[in-house]
Order: C-alpha cells, then structure tokens, then sequence
C-alpha cells in the first residue's frame, strides 16, 4: 500500500500558557497543502523483524522515527506480524510543515487497513494523541482552529484554494523545544477566533508568537523573511516554531533562490 502524507503550515500562532506537562497550550490555524511524502508499506512474511528504508531528503534521528513508534504502540493492542516500509521525503525536517507528524499518522492509517485492525475514529484519534502534539490534525486533515498542545481540533468550513504558495527553508534545523523554552510568555494571551476576521478579503494580518524567538535565536533567517517580503505577498510567515518561511501570492510568481536553501512552490487546489 502507498500513500501521500501532506505537510501544513500554521496561519497565526499563539502561545497561551506552559502546561504541567512541560508542553504550552497554544493557539493556531493549521492548513493542508500539496506537498506530500511518499510512504509504502508492505507484508513481507520472509521477515525477522521490521525492515524500513529511507530516500530523498537526509533524515536527522532514523532510531526515533515517528512511523517506528506507530507500530509499536499498535503491537501492543494487537497481533502484528513483521512489515517492509520505504519513506521517501519530500518535506524536510526541522521546518514546521509537519512532516514527521503526517508520516505517523499514514502509518497509523496504513497499518489499521493493511490489516483490518476496524479501529474506530475516535481510537485513531487516542493512538495518534500518544503519538505527538500535532498528529491528529493529520486524521481531520482540513483547515482546522488547533489548542491544546495541538491534539484539539475543530475542522472549520475554509480552504485556500486558489493561492499559490512559496516555501524557503534553509539547511537549518529549529529546535522546538529551545524556542519554546527561550519564548516569553505575554500576559493576558487570548486564543484566535476565526469570526474575528474578514477571511473573505484575504489571509488576515495573524501573528506567529514563536516567530520573534525563533529570529533572535537563528538571526539568518530573517534574510528569507525580508525577500518572501519583497516579492509583495498576500501573506507571509514562519510556519510552526520554524524554519521554514512561507508566502501566499494570489497568482504564480517568478522567483530566484538567493539562498542556500530549500525552496518549494505550488498551487493551492
């Protein structure tokens, strides 16, 4: 079985409070785009244990891959023999698109038709809440109002169809946790609300709060803000902690890459 993970990009973040848990509760606008790894899953009965294999874009930390973790946590609950698996990376790592998060819950996705395991929505939703912060966006998959530590989601009746999207993310890894650490709580943060804006005229003018942290602490990055910015956007921001910068254009654009970086674009359908 192949399938097409999807990467997101936030619209507007906001820090609202640090959890007892050690994680924040934020609030955010998360959104699909087209720009997809390749995962392929496969019964391989000739196995002695899980053969998974990589290509395309490096990977950072293959031991504590998010898709191993998956069919560990199903291995628990059921009876799963042993399974061949290649991922093939389009979205890079450390960026804030969420790939890694997309690539689990494919996997989970996978695994429960491959083996007609009849999971439930909600016991998806349980298991991709064990998985990580952002997972279960991914099982909505569809412009969402996020909370929590990005396991609340409420789907919301909105796409950005029609724009065009540019990405730059340089050879760059963003550490999450030393942003959120370093982040300065404001008082008083209050959650986004989408009524609160005129979304037929535009992308509103929302804010990333992890985007003035992100900048002190990897100061390079405000080079590709400043040129997404020349290149008279309809939107421009920091996608999740970081570090990929993205833009919104009513229409494809022409556009150089000043930089040593990755650089993807695309129309939104």
């Amino acid at each position: 079985m192949i399938c097409y993970p999807n990467a997101k990009i936030n619209l507007g973040l906001k820090v609202l409070s640090r959890r007892t848990d050690g994680f924040h509760n934020i609030s955010s606008f998360f959104a699909p785009i087209p720009l997809c790894d390749i995962l392929e899953v496969q019964i391989d009965n000739s196995l002695k244990k899980n053969r998974i294999t990589y290509s395309g874009l490096s990977f950072v930390d293959t031991k504590n891959d998010l898709i191993i973790k998956v069919y560990n946590l199903l291995k628990q609950d059921f009876k799963l023999p042993f399974v061949r698996v290649h991922l093939h990376k389009n979205i890079p790592l450390g960026s804030g698109l969420g790939g890694g998060s997309s690539n689990a819950v494919s996997m989970l996705l996978l695994l429960n038709k491959l083996f007609d395991l009849k999971l439930t929505k909600l016991q998806l939703i349980q298991y991709a809440q064990q998985i990580g912060s952002d997972c279960t966006f991914f099982l909505f998959n569809q412009f969402s109002h996020v909370l929590g530590r990005g396991e609340q989601i409420q789907p919301i009746d909105y796409r950005l169809n029609g724009y065009h999207i540019v990405i730059i993310k340089p050879h760059l890894h963003c550490s999450s946790a030393k942003i959120f650490t370093h982040h300065k709580l404001k008082k008083n943060t209050q959650h986004l609300d989408f009524f609160d804006y005129n979304w037929e005229k535009g992308i509103p003018n929302i804010k990333n709060d992890l985007e003035p942290t992100t900048l002190s602490l990897y100061p390079e990055l405000k080079d590709i803000k400043k040129y997404l910015l020349s290149l008279a956007p309809e939107f421009v921001s920091m996608t999740g902690s970081g570090s990929a910068f993205y833009a919104l254009f009513k229409h494809k654009i022409q556009l150089e890459n000043p930089f040593d970086a990755w650089l993807w674009q695309s129309n939104i359908k």
